[in-house]
């Protein structure tokens, strides 16, 4: 069973490898919210546990960030396995020699993948800068993103904020300047009104 730092640090390689084996690293990091948000909408769960905060420029899964930055690595176990699947080249994530995603990996389901391969699919042809400008279109960055600066300031994302459908003036950003039929994260409302359900029951295990 992998830790959510070197679950983190498969997702990354998978995205990376997408992109012929380096990936800018704010495209990496958006790729990975998007896929996280699709999951949980579509099946009442993240892909990756850990912690989300909204930032100047959009959502950051914490740890998957911490995995690029090679900071938060207390364990030499943790540090090793990072070194051992991704290397830094300035702002880039690069696949390290040898190594690669397989989608056999036990960590992952089939649901994770797929997700994963979809959100490639959807967004892997955008530059990051216009995967930034997407993620602040949806509820859980605006509510608090608007007041960010470029001072690295951050707020704690709550997860049940992913369920919330963008606003029209959102939806026609996403048509008129990204191309979008639709929201690409929409979902039946009784699908989203199911997993929403099965991520409050998840909650109160946890808690």
């Amino acid at each position: 069973m992998l830790g959510v730092f070197q679950k983190a640090t498969e997702a990354l390689l998978f995205f990376c490898e997408k992109s012929k084996g380096k990936i800018d690293k704010m495209k990496a990091l958006k790729l990975v919210y998007f896929a996280d948000r699709m999951h949980l909408r579509r099946f009442g769960r993240t892909i990756l546990s850990g912690d989300y905060f909204g930032m100047y420029h959009g959502p950051v899964h914490s740890e998957a960030r911490d995995v690029i930055e090679k900071t938060q690595l207390n364990d030499p176990d943790e540090e090793s396995y990072v070194e051992e699947r991704l290397r830094r080249d300035d702002d880039e994530v690069v696949v390290a020699e040898n190594a690669g995603f397989s989608r056999d990996n036990p960590a992952f389901s089939d649901s994770e993948v797929d997700v994963m391969e979809e959100v490639w699919q959807v967004f892997g042809r955008y530059h990051q800068l216009k995967l930034r400008e997407i993620t602040h279109l949806y509820p859980e960055w605006k509510k608090k993103g608007q007041t960010l600066r470029r001072d690295n300031k951050r707020f704690r994302m709550n997860l049940l904020d992913f369920f919330d459908n963008p606003e029209p003036e959102s939806l026609d950003i996403l048509k008129n300047e990204f191309g979008f039929a639709g929201d690409p994260f929409g979902e039946d409302e009784d699908v989203l009104a199911y997993s929403t359900e099965i991520f409050k029951e998840r909650l109160v295990i946890t808690q």
